[in-house]
């Protein structure tokens, strides 16, 4: 997901006189997006309980259930913790490379310990330490779910008996990430709407320094599952040269 900062002005002020702000309909922005959460937290069940993900289990195993949900639950929050900030004019863009403890689970667990996973890193890395305020929290935490569960649907149908690894298992990936990142674009514009934010104006270059990010993401977290394809343990040199990327950066 990217989210734009503005360089100059008070956000948290600005921020709470949104979430002040009365809808026409007399509710206010804050209870919109708690409604709101409440549907994705109803879809992601969907996804997980009845829909196609409900008995699926682990692709491949490359360790054990324990030891692979507790790498997850740290990459996710690593990810989260150190986005990538880029400014494009006067804009800072921050980047958050979810796609890669994202498609290394949509292979090693199930989809619903996926989506535990990235509850789990996400509401240390928002809950805990950023102290977000409650309805912020669950949309986060609701968006991300709701990402994570369809991506693992959109994988499975696609991979289909194939191996995780090779040119189709790209293609399928690819798939994944994409609708998962979709969904969260829409969830974010989504909101946005129910706070009556017109969106930014996006330069052409914005759009492709988000694009190249995407790409170059994508491209990281098929090296990692194709590394711990091999050796699992070859996630943690990968993990430790990409930290010192973003920190160097």
């Amino acid at each position: 997901p990217v989210v734009n900062l503005p360089m100059t002005g008070d956000v948290a002020e600005q921020d709470r006189r949104v979430e002040r702000a009365p809808s026409s309909g007399g509710l206010s922005a804050v209870t919109r997006v708690f409604l709101f959460t409440g549907l994705l937290a109803i879809g992601t069940a969907a996804l997980l309980l009845v829909g196609p993900a409900a008995r699926l289990h682990a692709v491949h195993t490359l360790a054990s259930a324990p030891l692979a949900v507790a790498l997850l639950v740290v990459l996710f929050a690593a990810v989260d913790l150190a986005p990538v900030s880029v400014r494009v004019r006067g804009q800072v863009s921050l980047f958050v490379l979810s796609e890669i403890p994202l498609l290394l689970g949509l292979v090693v667990v199930s989809p619903r310990n996926l989506v535990l996973c990235r509850l789990l890193g996400e509401a240390v890395v928002f809950g805990l330490i950023r102290r977000q305020a409650p309805h912020k929290l669950a949309f986060n935490l609701s968006s991300g779910a709701m990402a994570a569960a369809l991506a693992a649907t959109v994988y499975r149908a696609i991979l289909g008996a194939h191996s995780p690894i090779g040119p189709f298992s790209w293609a399928a990936g690819t798939a994944a990430l994409a609708a998962g990142a979709v969904s969260a674009h829409v969830a974010i514009s989504v909101v946005r709407h129910l706070y009556r934010q017109e969106r930014q104006h996006q330069y052409a270059s914005e759009t492709l320094v988000s694009g190249l990010v995407l790409l170059a993401s994508m491209a990281l977290a098929f090296v990692v599952l194709d590394a711990a394809w091999w050796d699992a343990w070859a996630v943690v040199p990968l993990a430790l040269v990409g930290a010192l990327i973003v920190f160097a950066y």
